[in-house]
């Protein structure tokens, strides 16, 4: 019995999102660790996500404290 068109997209799509889910746990956290290591190796500050920030245009001499930075 041949599947449908509809049937066809539909596992197509499944299987799409299977592969962008096995990027995102696995792969996604391998880059990660490459940017890091390659940030590390030049001397790169990388940004803390999570960080709060200051909304400004700019920066005035004024402004106080620094951009927090991860600590590897």
């Amino acid at each position: 019995m041949a599947l449908s068109s509809i049937e066809i997209q539909f596992n197509v799509v499944s299987t799409i999102i299977a592969l962008f889910q096995t990027l995102k746990d696995v792969k996604f956290d391998l880059l990660i660790e490459h940017v890091q290591s390659v940030c590390t190796q030049y001397e790169i500050d990388i940004p803390h996500i999570n960080a709060s920030y200051k909304k400004v245009i700019g920066r005035s001499c004024q402004q106080q404290g620094s951009v927090p930075t991860l600590s590897l």
